[in-house]
C-alpha cells in the first residue's frame, strides 16, 4: 500500500493531495476483541496512518467502522467476515479504534515531515504542527530497543491507543516498540529531529533463521547487522555445537546433519554474551520417484498410484480470504483440488484432478491465468526461506508457469525463467473435463528447473494457485492456494518446502 502511495505521489507531484476510500482490514470468525491479531492490528494501523501522513495523504476513510449485518448472515455465505471497528455482539470497540481515533487526533493539522529514523529498525517522522513540533517513532523488534534519547524540551503525548506521556527535558530512558508514540514539544523541528536521530539505541547485533538445506542438512543462518565481525558458538536441537564468524552486515550459515523427520528445529546462537533463538517446525513435502510415465486416459489420471496428494478444500486455501462470505465460493463442490507431484530422471511432474462446478476457457498465454487454470511457482534453489531476509520477490533461480486449457488448447505456459523460457509455452499438457471435474497433466523438463536437477534429497520451494471463473464474461470468482506467495505479491520465502523423495 504504502509503495503505490509513494508512486502515486512520483506522479502527481508533491503539491496535489492523496485521499483514500474504503481501506482497512477485515477479520475472519470474529476474534476476541483481546485477542492477540486484533491488538496488533491496532498497531498496524497507528503506523500506516504515521506513513501516509508523510506521503501526503490528507484523507483516508475506513472500512468500516461498524460490520454491516449481511457480512454475519447465512443469506452471504459463511458470515465469517468482520470489517468493522466495533464489535456489533457486544457494542464494543476493538483496539484498531483507539488506534485510528488517537492518531486522527495526534497527526491533525501536521505538516514538513522530516524522517529522523536513526537506523533500518527505528522509526521516527517530525512534524510541524502549528506552533508545536510532533515526533512519531516505534521500532521494529519483537523484544523492544532500549533507547537513550537527550529530549530538547519538555514534551507530552500519547501512546498509540491514547495513554498519556510526559516528561522533561533532557536524558530518557525508553523502551522502544512496534507501537506508535506521538510526543509533543516546545522546540523547533530540526532540534527534534536531531535529537532522536543522536539518541543512543541498543540494537540486536544479529538475526537467526533456520531452514532445510536438503535431505540431510540443516542450516543456521546468521545475519551480521554491525559493522564489525561476528563470533559465536551455534547449536540446532542437541547437536554439538559449532563455531562460526559473520563478517560485517554479511549472512552466513552454520550446518549440521540432520534428517528428515527429526521434530521441531530448536536454533540458537550465542554472541557477546547474548542469546539468538529461533523455533521451526521441520516442514515439508515428500515428491515421490515415478516409476511409469504418468499419463490422463479413459478420464483418469495414471501413474500417481502411490503418491499421497495435496489436497485443497476447504477455507484454509481460499482466497479473497472472504470469498465464501460473499457467496463467491460456497464449499468444495464449487472449487476443491487434489494436487499430484512427481519425477523421473528426465521430468518434474505436476496433475490435479479439480472438482469445478462452472468450466470457463477464455485466455491463453500471458492471460490464461484469467480463467479456469493452474499457477504454480519453484524456488529452485531453495534460498528463499524467510521472509526477513527476502521479503519479496523473484530471483534468477525461480521458475512460474501455468497450465490451462485455452481456446487454442491446452497450454503449459512460462511466467519466469530463462530466456529460452520465459513468456512461451514449454511442452503440451492435457487437460481434461469430466463432468463437473477438470484433470490436468505437465511436465517439466529439469533442464526448464535452474538449480534443481532431479536429484533425490533436494529440496525446494513450491507453491501452487487453483484459479476459478464462474461467468464467462466476469472477473475471477476466487481462488485457492498452497500457500502465500503467487498472488498479491511475488514471496518465494513464503512457499512451503519440498523434497524430491
Amino acid at each position: 500500500m504504502l509503495k503505490s502511495f509513494a508512486y502515486t505521489r512520483s506522479i502527481i507531484g508533491p503539491d496535489k493531495f492523496i485521499t483514500s476510500t474504503e481501506g482497512g482490514y477485515s477479520f475472519l470468525d470474529f476474534p476476541a476483541i483481546d485477542g492477540d491479531i486484533t491488538k496488533y492490528v491496532a498497531t498496524v494501523v497507528a503506523r500506516n496512518m504515521v506513513l501516509l501522513k508523510t506521503l501526503g495523504v490528507r484523507k483516508w476513510t475506513y472500512f468500516t467502522f461498524i460490520n454491516d449485518g449481511m457480512y454475519e448472515s447465512k443469506r452471504w455465505g459463511s458470515g465469517r467476515v468482520d470489517y468493522g471497528m466495533w464489535n456489533r455482539a457486544s457494542g464494543c470497540p476493538k483496539p484498531h479504534a483507539a488506534a485510528w481515533a488517537v492518531a486522527a487526533r495526534m497527526l491533525a493539522f501536521v505538516e514538513k515531515p522530516i524522517n529522523a529514523s536513526p537506523h533500518s529498525d527505528v522509526y521516527c517522522y517530525v512534524f510541524k504542527k502549528g506552533n508545536k513540533t510532533l515526533a512519531a517513532f516505534w521500532a521494529f523488534s519483537k523484544d523492544g530497543v532500549e533507547a537513550v534519547i537527550d529530549m530538547p524540551a519538555d514534551w507530552s503525548g500519547m501512546d498509540f491507543i491514547g495513554r498519556p506521556l510526559k516528561g522533561k527535558a533532557g536524558k530518557q530512558n525508553m523502551k522502544l516498540n512496534e507501537q506508535v508514540r506521538y510526543l509533543e514539544f516546545d522546540a523547533p523541528q530540526e532540534v527534534v529531529a536531531k535529537a532522536f536521530r543522536n539518541g543512543r539505541y541498543l540494537l540486536p547485533e544479529a538475526y537467526i533463521t533456520v531452514t532445510r538445506e536438503n535431505g540431510d542438512m540443516v542450516s543456521i543462518y546468521l545475519q551480521n547487522k554491525t559493522a564489525k565481525d561476528l563470533t559465536g558458538t551455534a547449536v540446532l536441537n542437541q547437536l554439538p555445537a559449532k563455531k562460526f564468524k559473520v563478517p560485517a552486515g554479511k549472512l552466513s550459515k552454520v550446518s549440521f546433519r540432520c534428517p528428515p523427520g527429526s521434530g521441531k528445529l530448536n536454533a540458537k546462537a550465542f554472541i557477546n554474551g547474548l542469546t539468538y533463538a529461533v523455533s521451526k517446525e521441520d516442514e515439508w513435502y515428500a515428491v515421490t520417484r515415478l516409476t511409469a510415465a504418468p499419463a490422463i486416459r479413459n478420464g483418469k489420471l495414471t501413474g500417481f498410484e502411490n503418491v499421497t496428494p495435496l489436497v485443497m478444500d476447504s477455507v484454509k486455501y481460499l482466497m479473497p480470504d472472504n470469498a465464501d462470505g460473499h457467496g463467491f465460493w460456497n464449499g468444495k463442490d464449487d472449487l476443491s483440488a487434489k494436487i499430484y507431484l512427481g519425477y523421473d530422471k528426465n521430468y518434474f511432474y505436476l496433475a490435479a484432478d479439480v472438482t469445478d462446478e462452472v468450466n470457463v476457457t477464455r485466455s491463453h498465454g500471458i492471460n490464461a491465468w484469467n480463467q479456469d487454470s493452474i499457477q504454480f511457482g519453484f524456488d529452485t534453489a531453495n534460498n528463499a526461506f524467510d521472509p526477513v531476509l527476502f521479503p519479496g520477490g523473484y530471483d534468477g533461480d525461480d521458475r512460474e508457469f501455468i497450465i490451462s486449457a485455452t481456446p487454442r488448447g491446452p497450454e503449459l505456459f512460462c511466467y519466469t525463467g530463462t530466456p529460452d523460457i520465459e513468456r512461451k509455452n514449454l511442452e503440451k499438457p492435457q487437460v481434461v473435463r469430466v463432468g463437473n471435474r477438470t484433470l490436468y497433466l505437465g511436465r517439466i523438463p529439469w533442464r526448464a528447473l535452474g538449480a534443481l536437477k532431479g536429484k533425490p534429497g533436494s529440496v525446494f520451494g513450491f507453491n501452487l494457485v487453483v484459479f476459478d471463473t464462474d461467468d464467462p464474461k466476469g472477473s475471477l470468482a476466487c481462488h485457492l492456494n498452497f500457500s502465500k506467495g503467487i498472488t498479491y505479491g511475488k514471496a518465494p520465502a513464503m512457499f512451503k518446502r519440498f523434497i524430491l523423495k
